[in-house]
Protein backbone atom coordinates (compact mmCIF):
# COMPACT_ATOMS: atom_id res chain seq x y z
CA UNK A 1 0.00 0.00 0.00
CA UNK A 2 3.49 2.54 0.58
CA UNK A 3 4.81 1.93 -2.87
CA UNK A 4 1.36 2.30 -4.38
CA UNK A 5 0.80 5.48 -2.33
CA UNK A 6 4.64 6.61 -3.15
CA UNK A 7 4.19 6.22 -6.75
CA UNK A 8 0.86 8.05 -6.99
CA UNK A 9 2.48 11.02 -5.63
CA UNK A 10 4.83 10.71 -8.74
CA UNK A 11 7.92 9.13 -7.12
CA UNK A 12 10.74 6.96 -9.68
CA UNK A 13 10.98 3.38 -8.75
CA UNK A 14 14.01 4.05 -7.93
CA UNK A 15 12.95 6.35 -4.93
CA UNK A 16 10.66 3.64 -3.68
CA UNK A 17 13.12 1.22 -3.33
CA UNK A 18 15.25 3.90 -1.34
CA UNK A 19 12.35 4.68 0.75
CA UNK A 20 11.22 1.76 1.09
CA UNK A 21 14.68 -0.45 1.56
CA UNK A 22 13.27 -2.50 -1.31
CA UNK A 23 15.30 -3.75 -4.26
CA UNK A 24 13.77 -1.73 -7.60
CA UNK A 25 12.68 -4.96 -9.15
CA UNK A 26 10.64 -5.92 -6.31
CA UNK A 27 9.22 -2.66 -6.35
CA UNK A 28 8.65 -3.00 -10.44
CA UNK A 29 7.02 -6.39 -9.29
CA UNK A 30 4.55 -5.11 -6.48
CA UNK A 31 3.59 -2.30 -8.94
CA UNK A 32 2.56 -4.80 -11.48
CA UNK A 33 0.91 -7.71 -9.87
CA UNK A 34 -0.18 -6.43 -6.37
CA UNK A 35 1.47 -7.26 -2.93
CA UNK A 36 2.39 -10.95 -2.80
CA UNK A 37 0.02 -13.50 -1.91
CA UNK A 38 0.43 -15.47 1.29
CA UNK A 39 0.16 -19.24 1.13
CA UNK A 40 -2.40 -20.82 3.65
CA UNK A 41 0.27 -23.20 5.11
CA UNK A 42 -0.91 -27.12 5.15
CA UNK A 43 -1.49 -28.47 8.38
CA UNK A 44 0.72 -30.47 10.19
CA UNK A 45 0.40 -34.33 11.09
CA UNK A 46 1.76 -35.47 13.65
CA UNK A 47 3.63 -38.58 14.59
CA UNK A 48 0.60 -39.36 16.64
CA UNK A 49 -1.93 -38.67 14.67
CA UNK A 50 -2.85 -41.97 13.42
CA UNK A 51 -2.70 -43.72 17.10
CA UNK A 52 -5.21 -40.99 19.07
CA UNK A 53 -8.13 -43.33 18.44
CA UNK A 54 -6.82 -46.32 19.86
CA UNK A 55 -5.51 -44.31 22.85
CA UNK A 56 -8.62 -43.00 23.43
CA UNK A 57 -10.27 -46.42 23.37
CA UNK A 58 -8.52 -47.59 25.64
CA UNK A 59 -7.85 -44.98 28.18
CA UNK A 60 -12.33 -45.17 27.95
CA UNK A 61 -11.97 -49.02 28.65
CA UNK A 62 -9.74 -48.86 31.16
CA UNK A 63 -11.83 -46.37 33.10
CA UNK A 64 -12.23 -45.89 36.25
CA UNK A 65 -8.36 -46.91 36.13
CA UNK A 66 -5.71 -45.38 34.14
CA UNK A 67 -2.47 -47.30 31.98
CA UNK A 68 0.45 -45.60 32.61
CA UNK A 69 1.95 -43.07 29.44
CA UNK A 70 5.00 -46.07 29.63
CA UNK A 71 2.72 -49.27 28.57
CA UNK A 72 0.27 -47.22 25.78
CA UNK A 73 3.72 -45.95 24.23
CA UNK A 74 4.73 -50.01 23.74
CA UNK A 75 1.42 -50.65 22.64
CA UNK A 76 1.43 -48.21 19.89
CA UNK A 77 5.01 -48.55 18.81
CA UNK A 78 3.88 -52.59 17.71
CA UNK A 79 1.53 -50.56 15.22
CA UNK A 80 4.09 -48.60 14.22
CA UNK A 81 4.57 -45.01 16.77
CA UNK A 82 8.03 -43.65 15.63
CA UNK A 83 7.62 -40.70 18.34
CA UNK A 84 8.93 -40.26 21.89
CA UNK A 85 7.53 -40.42 25.30
CA UNK A 86 6.54 -37.00 25.69
CA UNK A 87 4.14 -36.77 22.87
CA UNK A 88 2.19 -39.58 24.25
CA UNK A 89 1.70 -38.00 28.08
CA UNK A 90 0.94 -35.15 26.86
CA UNK A 91 -1.66 -36.07 24.89
CA UNK A 92 -3.17 -38.25 27.55
CA UNK A 93 -2.84 -35.59 30.01
CA UNK A 94 -5.57 -33.95 28.09
CA UNK A 95 -7.68 -37.48 28.51
CA UNK A 96 -7.50 -37.86 31.96
CA UNK A 97 -10.79 -36.81 33.28
CA UNK A 98 -10.74 -34.49 36.47
CA UNK A 99 -9.91 -36.23 39.54
CA UNK A 100 -12.72 -37.44 41.63
CA UNK A 101 -13.85 -35.98 44.86
CA UNK A 102 -13.39 -38.29 47.64
CA UNK A 103 -16.98 -39.20 49.33
CA UNK A 104 -17.11 -37.28 52.40
CA UNK A 105 -19.59 -38.36 55.05
CA UNK A 106 -20.85 -35.59 57.44
CA UNK A 107 -20.84 -36.56 61.22
CA UNK A 108 -22.96 -33.91 62.62
CA UNK A 109 -23.11 -32.92 66.45
CA UNK A 110 -24.04 -30.82 68.69
CA UNK A 111 -21.84 -27.58 69.13
CA UNK A 112 -19.74 -28.48 72.19
CA UNK A 113 -19.82 -32.59 71.64
CA UNK A 114 -16.83 -33.26 69.25
CA UNK A 115 -13.20 -31.07 68.14
CA UNK A 116 -11.70 -32.36 64.94
CA UNK A 117 -7.79 -31.03 64.98
CA UNK A 118 -5.74 -31.72 62.08
CA UNK A 119 -2.22 -31.55 61.79
CA UNK A 120 1.39 -32.96 60.56
CA UNK A 121 5.16 -33.18 61.22
CA UNK A 122 7.19 -32.05 58.75
CA UNK A 123 9.88 -34.19 59.65
CA UNK A 124 8.28 -36.90 58.34
CA UNK A 125 7.64 -35.65 54.89
CA UNK A 126 11.41 -36.34 54.17
CA UNK A 127 10.67 -40.10 53.85
CA UNK A 128 7.64 -39.87 51.80
CA UNK A 129 9.33 -38.49 49.21
CA UNK A 130 12.24 -40.49 48.88
CA UNK A 131 9.35 -43.33 48.98
CA UNK A 132 7.53 -41.27 46.08
CA UNK A 133 10.84 -41.22 44.05
CA UNK A 134 11.85 -44.76 44.80
CA UNK A 135 8.31 -45.75 43.23
CA UNK A 136 8.29 -43.67 40.53
CA UNK A 137 12.36 -44.47 39.60
CA UNK A 138 10.99 -48.10 39.74
CA UNK A 139 7.57 -47.95 38.53
CA UNK A 140 7.55 -50.15 35.23
CA UNK A 141 9.20 -52.77 37.41
CA UNK A 142 6.37 -52.72 40.06
CA UNK A 143 4.10 -52.60 37.28
CA UNK A 144 5.24 -55.46 35.55
CA UNK A 145 5.89 -57.46 38.85
CA UNK A 146 1.96 -57.12 39.32
CA UNK A 147 0.95 -58.78 35.98
CA UNK A 148 3.53 -61.65 36.16
CA UNK A 149 4.16 -61.86 40.11
CA UNK A 150 7.99 -62.47 38.69
CA UNK A 151 10.61 -61.24 39.86
CA UNK A 152 14.44 -61.28 38.51
CA UNK A 153 15.57 -63.51 41.25
CA UNK A 154 15.92 -66.29 38.73
CA UNK A 155 17.45 -64.20 36.48
CA UNK A 156 20.26 -62.63 38.48
CA UNK A 157 20.52 -66.98 40.25
CA UNK A 158 21.11 -68.18 36.28
CA UNK A 159 23.81 -65.18 35.57
CA UNK A 160 25.48 -66.42 38.70
CA UNK A 161 25.74 -69.82 37.15
CA UNK A 162 27.14 -68.67 34.03
CA UNK A 163 30.03 -66.55 36.14
CA UNK A 164 30.87 -69.61 38.00
CA UNK A 165 31.17 -71.80 34.60
CA UNK A 166 33.19 -69.00 32.97
CA UNK A 167 35.98 -69.67 36.58
CA UNK A 168 35.88 -73.13 36.04
CA UNK A 169 36.24 -73.38 32.17
CA UNK A 170 38.57 -70.75 32.08
CA UNK A 171 41.51 -71.76 29.71
CA UNK A 172 39.12 -73.44 27.64
CA UNK A 173 38.35 -72.06 24.01
CA UNK A 174 35.38 -73.29 22.57
CA UNK A 175 31.77 -72.87 23.75
CA UNK A 176 30.93 -76.72 24.11
CA UNK A 177 33.80 -76.98 26.87
CA UNK A 178 31.33 -73.84 28.42
CA UNK A 179 28.31 -75.28 27.68
CA UNK A 180 29.38 -79.10 29.66
CA UNK A 181 30.73 -77.18 32.65
CA UNK A 182 27.38 -74.85 32.94
CA UNK A 183 25.36 -78.12 32.45
CA UNK A 184 27.46 -79.87 35.27
CA UNK A 185 27.24 -77.06 37.94
CA UNK A 186 23.00 -76.41 37.10
CA UNK A 187 22.03 -79.72 36.74
CA UNK A 188 23.26 -80.84 40.24
CA UNK A 189 24.56 -83.98 39.25
CA UNK A 190 25.33 -87.00 41.25
CA UNK A 191 28.66 -88.14 39.99
CA UNK A 192 29.86 -90.21 42.72
CA UNK A 193 28.11 -93.35 41.60
CA UNK A 194 30.71 -93.30 38.56
CA UNK A 195 33.74 -91.58 40.16
CA UNK A 196 33.67 -92.47 44.05
CA UNK A 197 36.14 -88.80 44.57
CA UNK A 198 33.27 -86.65 42.84
CA UNK A 199 31.80 -84.89 46.03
Amino acid sequence: MEIEILRRQGNSLRDIAVETGMAVNTVRKYLESGPPQRKARQPVVGKLAPFKAYLQGRVEAAKPDWIPATVLKREIEQRGYTGGLRRVQEYLQKLRSAARPDPVVRFDTEPGHQMQMDWIEFRKVEPMKDAARLIRRHFEGIVAWTQTRHSNGFIEAINGLFQAAKRKARGYARFETMRTVLFLIAGKLDLSRFNEHAR
